[in-house]
């Protein structure tokens, strides 16, 4: 009686457009098991709501849960998207996280019951309701102080007719997945991927092999790749499949779902692009390969990712289909303690250094902030696209890089808004309020300026001298690490080779310090 998730929660591609959209009304759609069809869609909520919605379904029903910024009302509806009115809020309603839902029968008396777990901003708290709406068990998943939210699903992995409850942790947490039974307690456990992985877990269950138990399929949630696990939950934690489900290049994460599509029997991987790239969903056999299953759920324009879920709602033995809107939201935590920004300027050199420096940058899990000269964000969209997709900061650095105590009022807040417009229709993003002045020049008049545009002035403490004539890698290394400490800017520039081969030196040696590198808006002066 297992009973699928919620979880979560092109080729992969950046939508080709102006300026992509990540939020949206919270439509449901549902979709036949070809992914060619629509069976119906509807707005689970206000459509003036755009914080997504987290789903899952359930003899007939569909299940919704409100997204980020929503009260934690969980809705059913049936197989055409009408309500059914038994409608209730999971939580207190002044809370405003979300709420995550999925559905099975976790006391095996025939009945699904619908679990729910409190969204970001909430301690990590499940609820589980029988189908009076009526609270039957409640516990903390992880540490009562997480506020990163938690994802849940159900299914029988271990064949005793009773469906476990599945949960992972919401973007800020570890990539720790636990299994709970029917009173609460853990019965597995492991870390899904790296330990330092912070992007979040999707998680979700079916039978992919076949042995009458429910697997656990898990995913890289956002911030990284679209990688995709499917466990057997066993002493041996033995994996069925580890796959990408898009492209390399898309850092977005996925959402997952498991559910027999093709009536052989088994269930099928159902993916959905995180957010970043198109709504688009594939579905994968057990080993993880793809079966030829794709779509794009929404409009081409919207790039706030896609949660999937799928059981068969209408009874003709293949697993419908379901999307919504991501409810995932994310949001880079503050640092707390020795904080170090490694902050990047300038533009661009055909020597290398600029691809060079990001490279090393991803090979060492580490994000800096970029501050881009607008005529260079201009002439190199595509890489412009990767920083931000990498998991940098885009700063503003003005768009022709002169002395502001030179310029008139009106040139200042040309250079300022033309380079945000213009790494706005690259990235989507702003720039703001992150800005970096042309050789630091600047004085009272030029400040007002900068701050009546929303922008803050962003200096450094330690300069690499890497601009000047004659800098090397030992010179570089020096000046970048003078002065060291808790709240420490590092400034180097995108054009010198010397810095990019240094680069890695100089990160071992920060972080072998004790220092952690993180982006500006993850200092803890930084605007919230």
């Amino acid at each position: 009686m297992k009973k699928y998730i919620i979880i979560s929660l092109i080729a992969l591609l950046i939508p080709s457009i102006s300026f992509a959209e990540n939020t949206m009304q919270p439509r449901i759609k549902v979709f036949d098991s070809s992914l060619k069809n629509t069976i119906t869609e509807f707005d689970a909520y206000a459509s003036s709501f755009k914080g997504g919605a987290y789903t899952a379904a359930s003899d007939n029903t569909v299940i919704s849960g409100a997204g980020v910024n929503g009260g934690p009302q969980v809705r059913f509806f049936d197989t055409k998207g009408k309500s059914k009115g038994n409608d209730f809020f999971a939580f207190d309603k002044k809370f405003r996280g979300g709420v995550s839902v999925a559905s099975g029968d976790i006391n095996g008396d025939g009945v699904n019951e619908t679990i729910t777990a409190a969204g970001p901003k909430g301690g990590p708290q499940v609820r589980v309701f029988n189908n009076k709406n009526e609270p039957i068990l409640q516990f903390f998943a992880y540490n009562k102080n997480f506020r990163g939210g938690i994802l849940v699903a159900s299914g029988d992995v271990n064949g005793d007719g009773k469906d476990e409850i599945i949960t992972g942790t919401g973007p800020g947490g570890g990539p720790q997945v636990r299994i709970f039974n029917e009173k609460g307690s853990v019965i597995w456990q492991t870390f899904a991927f790296h330990k330092n992985f912070r992007g979040g877990i999707s998680v979700a269950s079916g039978d992919i092999d076949g042995d009458d138990k429910d697997d656990l399929i898990v995913s890289q949630l956002s911030q990284e790749q679209a990688w995709v696990k499917a466990y057997a939950v066993n002493e041996q934690k033995t994996i069925h499949a580890n796959f990408l489900a898009f492209p390399a290049g898309f850092k977005g994460g996925a959402h997952v779902a498991a559910a027999d599509v093709s009536g052989n029997g088994k269930a099928e991987i159902i993916t959905g692009a995180g957010a970043g790239g198109s709504s688009q969903i594939r579905v994968f056999d057990g080993s993880g390969k793809w079966i030829g299953l794709q779509a794009v759920a929404f409009d081409k324009d919207y790039s706030g990712g896609v949660l999937v879920e799928a059981a068969d709602i209408n009874g003709d033995k293949k697993a419908e289909i379901i999307a919504s809107p991501s409810p995932i939201k994310i949001s880079r935590e503050k640092c707390q303690k020795n904080c170090v920004a490694l902050t990047i300027d300038d533009g661009y050199s055909k020597g290398g250094s600029f691809e060079s420096m990001i490279d090393t940058l991803n090979r060492r899990n580490v994000k800096a902030t970029f501050f881009i000269i607008g005529r260079v964000m201009q002439g190199r969209p595509d890489l412009m696209k990767k920083i931000v997709s990498d998991g940098h900061l885009l700063a503003n650095h003005s768009y022709t890089h002169g002395f502001f105590t030179r310029m008139p009022n009106g040139q200042i807040v040309h250079e300022l808004t033309y380079s945000n417009d213009i790494a706005k229709s690259i990235t989507g993003k702003e720039t703001k309020p992150y800005f970096r002045y042309p050789y630091g020049s600047h004085d009272g008049r030029t400040d007002s300026v900068v701050s009546s545009l929303g922008y803050r002035y962003y200096g450094w403490t330690a300069d690499s001298y890497d601009s000047r004539g004659g800098a090397s890698v030992g010179s570089i290394t020096t000046h970048s690490l003078a002065g060291l400490r808790d709240g420490s800017i590092i400034l180097i520039h995108t054009q010198s080779t010397p810095t990019a081969r240094a680069l890695d030196t100089i990160i071992s040696m920060i972080q072998g310090r004790g220092f952690n590198l993180v982006r500006l808006d993850e200092m803890p002066d930084a605007p919230s």
